[in-house]
């Protein structure tokens, strides 16, 4: 039976990858950071915590560093997992339609 995935907060994110709120929002519409899934009860954003570690083991295969922390071979670059968001303006399509009708709390 498959676990049910795990979302987080911003804030959550933010920890995690050591990125404030811009500097995840700005990679987001470049397509290099995983999109947000909006919540419109809240007008907030959850993240997918796989999508969060999948994007941090390949920033590590990037620099050619294992998931040990070691360094790969000498100089030799860890090719980086094959995926990418095509979908990187997502959160910014959400955003702008939350912002043109903002709910009153």
């Amino acid at each position: 039976m498959p676990r049910p995935p795990v979302f987080l907060p911003r804030a959550e994110v933010e920890r995690r990858v050591g990125l404030g709120r811009s500097a995840i929002y700005k990679p987001i519409k470049e397509g290099t950071f995983p999109c947000a899934i909006p919540d419109l009860d809240t007008a907030s954003g959850w993240w997918l915590k796989s999508e969060i570690e999948a994007w941090q083991q390949q920033r590590i295969a990037s620099r050619g560093i294992d998931k040990r922390g070691m360094s790969t071979s000498m100089g030799d670059k860890a090719k980086a997992p094959d995926f990418s968001y095509e979908s990187g303006a997502c959160a910014y399509t959400w955003r702008r339609e939350w912002d043109s009708n903002p709910r009153k709390v």
